[in-house]
């Protein structure tokens, strides 16, 4: 279902910094039937699908980490954009690299964020680049608020931003139920000097059942896959996929836009007695299925 965008595009792209990045990739990642694995193996995502479209297809290496994360472009129908990922001993994400090609053709490094982790934030110091990777661009430092527990709890700020002409208020907050996240939080607010203001607010409320969600490990150390997964494909139309960071799978949610309640019902496929192959949310008209790989445990 789309959703029309209540945002001023240029000031996103502002403030927001939307990141575009590009290379390419032959798997379609479709969702397909998987084998009842063993109690000594585990499952892996390895494709999401949302709708029937690929979104992400996730590449792993020896330690189940997320090594590569790609994205679909539905214009080329192809895999077009990646970001490859290191880790520090702890599992968690040390480094991430954007990649894009120019002309569909040549692939070059776009960006470089070092991440490093705090207590109470994660902080992400980005190198641009130019010229096929070969020049700098520019040179970032951005934040994001974490708890006690490592688990994102706000990207942004409640504090108003003022520039010469707009005042803004963005921000996302996380609030968690053990590892579970019970509310997302989003709010926008645009507030131009000569113009209308413009207030986009959404929240989702979400319940649980007992089914693992096998994203997990991978989301819960590494929030910048996390956003990269949980984010809409086009921002300023959707409102993203919160639920997909939690430990369990939802099994109801609650949905308010502009305080407004939005009836959600939702139905999960099981693909075996561990794991969904698609989970759909009437009300939003989404369908969220999956593809997996079984690993053999160690």
């Amino acid at each position: 279902m789309k959703r029309p965008s209540l945002l001023y595009p240029c000031y996103f792209l502002l403030l927001a910094g939307i990141l575009i990045c590009s290379c390419r990739k032959n798997d379609d990642g479709g969702s397909g039937p998987a084998p009842e694995p063993p109690e000594d193996s585990s499952y892996l995502v390895t494709a999401i699908r949302i709708n029937g479209l690929p979104k992400d297809s996730l590449v792993y290496n020896e330690r189940q980490q997320v090594k590569e994360r790609w994205d679909y472009n539905p214009s080329y129908r192809m895999w077009q954009n990646y970001v490859t990922f290191t880790y520090n001993a702890n599992g968690y994400v040390k480094t991430a690299r954007y990649y894009h090609e120019n002309d569909n053709t040549t692939k070059s490094l776009s960006q470089q964020d070092s991440i490093i982790w705090e207590t109470g934030r994660v902080i992400t110091y980005t190198t641009k680049y130019r010229e096929y990777g070969t020049e700098i661009s520019g040179y970032d430092t951005t934040s994001l608020q974490i708890n006690g527990d490592l688990q994102l709890s706000m990207s942004g700020t409640k504090d108003t931003a003022y520039l010469d002409f707009i005042k803004w208020l963005l921000y996302d907050e996380f609030s968690y139920t053990g590892n579970d996240l019970q509310q997302f939080h989003y709010l926008n607010h645009v507030i131009p000097n000569r113009a209308p203001a413009v207030k986009r607010e959404y929240t989702f409320t979400m319940q649980y059942g007992q089914q693992r969600n096998a994203l997990y490990p991978q989301l819960s150390r590494n929030p910048v896959l996390a956003r990269l997964v949980t984010a809409y494909r086009n921002p300023e139309e959707g409102i993203g996929y919160p639920y997909l960071v939690s430990l369990h799978h939802i099994t109801a949610v609650t949905y308010q836009l502009n305080g407004q309640a939005v009836p959600v019902t939702v139905n999960t496929k099981m693909k075996n007695e561990r794991y969904p192959e698609s989970i759909q949310l009437s009300g939003l008209g989404e369908e969220i299925s999956y593809r997996y790989k079984v690993v053999k445990n160690k």
